[in-house]
């Protein structure tokens, strides 16, 4: 059974139902999901997030009454900010131009990809704006994060581009951006199988082995124990995505300590695979 790759936080029966009928004709009913409240939407991305290709949120979710509190799209937004890598593809359909804006901003500082479409659903079929922008970034999403034969390839001197640390020790785990550097790797069988390997190592207090400090032959002949540990070659479908569904729901920490660690194990079994350093991002120094 295909698992759903479109959430949808909908509230409006009528919309709801138009945009049942266009997904039925275009995918079939195994492909989204719909839910009318931000509490219930929350709940179900808790378990089912790492999956999702699209996301289409409304704002105004009906006014609160006796045992209904106020319920909008702000709240999953907020949930996706906090909580969630920057993945998915989310599209705005909300008819409050001003609550659509403030969420899409809200998501964009966050680097989410977002485009804002107006509820119309007067138009069937296929020339629906908002099912030609679900189609639009489903196929763009599936392009990049599987359709690649091989993952891009980070530069031989990333140091120099700003996504490894600053020459002079080991990482500082807590200065990593776990958001950022998601969005970079996920495309990257490599990189998703090291921290899948990464969260098993730290789950068990496997030490930490870095890189040697010297950059000449000791790294080099680290590098060559760690290719004959694992001397293997991947493809995205080896390792997708989805493998980091249980990495997504840890606390920042613990994300950014997987990530350094994850860093550590690319660099020692891929590096004459023509990887060299994971794409590890940073927050801003703050002096």
């Amino acid at each position: 059974m295909e698992r759903p790759w479109l959430f949808i936080l909908e509230d409006s029966e009528e919309r709801a139902a138009a945009m049942t009928r266009l997904l039925l004709d275009a995918y079939g009913p195994e492909a989204f999901r719909i839910f009318p409240t931000a509490r219930e939407g929350i709940a179900w991305l808790e378990e089912n997030f790492a999956g999702l290709e699209v996301i289409s949120l409304d704002h105004d979710l009906g006014e609160p009454g006796p045992g209904k509190p106020r319920e909008d799209g702000m709240q999953v937004v907020q949930w996706l900010v906090e909580v969630a890598p920057p993945i998915a593809r989310i599209i705005i359909h909300s008819a409050n131009p001003p609550a659509a804006a403030a969420m899409a901003k809200r998501l964009e500082w966050a680097d989410f990809f977002v485009k804002q479409v107006f509820p119309d659903f007067t138009v069937a079929g296929p020339d629906n704006p908002w099912l030609r922008l679900v189609e639009e970034f489903r196929a763009k999403q599936r392009w990049e994060l599987r359709g690649l034969t091989e993952p891009p390839r980070p530069p031989m001197n990333p140091r120099d581009v700003g996504e490894t640390p600053p020459k002079g020790g080991p990482i500082d785990h807590r200065t990593i951006d776990v958001g950022a550097t998601i969005r970079e790797v996920m495309s990257d069988p490599y990189a998703v199988h090291v921290i899948t390997m990464a969260m098993a190592d730290e789950s068990a207090g496997v030490p930490l082995r870095p890189p040697p400090l010297d950059e000449g032959l000791d790294l080099m002949a680290w590098g060559c124990e760690g290719q004959e540990e694992m001397d293997i070659r991947l493809t995205p479908e080896d390792a997708p995505p989805e493998g980091l569904a249980t990495f997504v729901r840890l606390p920042e920490e613990a994300q950014q300590a997987i990530l350094r660690r994850a860093s550590y194990l690319y660099l020692r079994h891929f590096q004459f695979k023509g990887r060299n350093w994971l794409r590890l991002r940073f927050k801003p120094s703050v002096d």
